[in-house]
């Protein structure tokens, strides 16, 4: 698994079915099963060698000062912890093939008799219990957000100006140290404290002001301190707080210190203060023109070779997800109603499709472009699904209704197209018997998919994510 990503964890198999993602509680104080993916139920897993921490997304989720999934003494109650520490944070997934069981560390957790995650029968709360018993213990783990950017612009390779996206006030605007490193603090002209270069470290960034002009001579790195209250420069690049992520948000970017390695946990976001006189971590960004937004641009040309989106300009699209290509995805509604049917389904025999309330083998697509690169095919994944000789998904001719077929043609080449935020999946009209109908569209109640003329209802997108089946060894 990649570091750092987003991913909804939910029951494989919900009773009842419209309880379906691990959910934290507002306060971080319980967990409990919830009947759609939004910000409570995004998470990240942290990679810990042995074991994983399971943490929700601080970025998005309400809880701020709970974010560890942990269990208690007896196993009996699984919250939110305050700190990632203690042993009773730590956590085993283990790949069943078509779920996974999400275990405590016995080796060193407190519970002994109860660790697999396990939900209770109508999905109100979350426990430990002590065997794999039936579905309760059965998890299944999704990519929630598009995969990392891209890797950054060519011109991250010399010297950059790091300037806020949504200054305030207006004349100050260059993220700048002062002469002796020991603050930073925003900046009225772009000059030599505030120049700077970005050193690509693998899996993060350093950040580095340009001494070949600068004052400060000794003090070169970017640092939080420990709490994430202070925003500095070190003499060194050796400790894990001068460690950063630059993440492109499609109109800004966000700079956050690595909470992988970072002493600070609960601020990671940097932010200028409102009047500019300060820099320090926040913990959450809070979206396009606030103080957790940041531009970078190259010190060295007037704008050309500009490395954000300049603002007021459309998103770029993201790259596809890179199962695209090499695995199984899954194809879900961008604005499920009712909440409970969200995933593209193929019937047993492949004869109809509908929308689905979990995601398992009838679910589980992959998505092929053609050699010409002008459409793509999409297939039922046959090594899980029910049918097996229909397997492509297509339209009937008159786009009344999307169904698979044993064979790949006109009737079954898609064009697949980002939106902004989600995708619209349209059937090739240069090709297809169905001219009028080409949008593939879930109905009201889920229970039929078929097609639209128009492309402007929530029921005409869709969303795509990786199906997650990383080996079975530790990740």
């Amino acid at each position: 698994m990649n570091p750092g990503v987003q991913v909804t964890i939910s029951s494989a198999s919900p009773s009842p079915p419209d309880r379906l993602y691990l959910s934290a509680g507002s306060d971080g104080t319980a967990t409990s099963l919830w009947s759609s993916p939004a910000e409570d139920q995004t998470w990240i897993i942290e990679d810990q060698g042995s074991n994983v921490r399971i943490k929700i997304d601080s970025s998005v989720a309400t809880s701020q000062d709970r974010l560890y999934l942990r269990a208690n003494a007896d196993g009996t109650d699984v919250s939110l912890s305050d700190t990632h520490g203690g042993t009773d944070t730590r956590w085993v997934i283990e790949d069943q093939g078509s779920y996974y069981y999400i275990k405590i560390d016995v080796s060193v957790a407190t519970s002994q008799e109860r660790f697999y995650l396990s939900s209770y029968s109508d999905g109100t709360a979350v426990s430990l219990w002590s065997a794999d018993e039936g579905t309760s213990q059965q998890w299944i783990v999704t990519c929630a957000a598009p995969p990392p950017p891209a890797p950054p612009s060519p011109c991250w390779t010399g010297a950059v100006y790091i300037s806020s996206a949504a200054p305030s006030p207006p004349d100050r605007l260059y993220l700048s140290a002062n002469s002796d490193g020991t603050a930073t603090s925003l900046w009225s002209t772009s000059d030599g404290d505030q120049t700077w270069e970005i050193e690509d470290k693998g899996s993060n960034y350093v950040i580095k002001i340009d001494t070949s002009i600068s004052t400060s001579q000794d003090r070169l790195y970017l640092s939080a301190n420990s709490d994430g209250t202070d925003v500095s420069l070190s003499d060194t690049d050796e400790g894990t707080d001068t460690r950063w992520l630059i993440v492109d948000q499609g109109l800004y970017y966000t700079i956050e210190i690595d909470t992988l390695v970072a002493t600070s946990q609960d601020r990671s976001y940097m932010r200028s203060y409102s009047d500019g006189t300060a820099v320090d971590l926040w913990s959450a960004d809070e979206g396009t023109s606030t103080i957790q937004s940041w531009l970078v641009t190259c010190a060295a040309g007037t704008g050309a070779c500009d490395c954000a989106t300049p603002p007021g300009t459309a998103a770029a699209p993201p790259p596809p997800p890179p199962c695209w290509s090499t695995g199984a995805v899954y194809i879900s509604s961008a604005a499920p109603s009712p909440p409970d049917r969200l995933y593209l389904s193929a019937n047993s025999d492949g004869t109809a499709t509908t929308a689905w309330s979990s995601a398992g083998g009838d679910q589980t697509w992959t998505i092929e472009k053609d050699e010409s690169g002008s459409y793509s095919r999409i297939k039922i994944d046959s090594s899980v699904a029910t049918s097996q000789d229909r397997i492509y998904l297509g339209a009937n001719a008159d786009g009344t209704a999307a169904r698979l077929s044993s064979s790949a043609g006109v009737n079954q080449q898609w064009i697949i197209t980002w939106q902004g935020s989600d995708y619209t999946i349209q059937i090739d009209a240069s090709a297809a018997q169905s001219q009028d109908r080409t949008y593939l569209k879930r109905n009201a109640d889920g229970s039929e998919v078929s097609f639209s003329s128009t492309s402007d209802e929530a029921s005409e997108r869709w969303l795509i994510a990786c199906s997650y089946h990383p080996p079975s060894a530790p990740p």
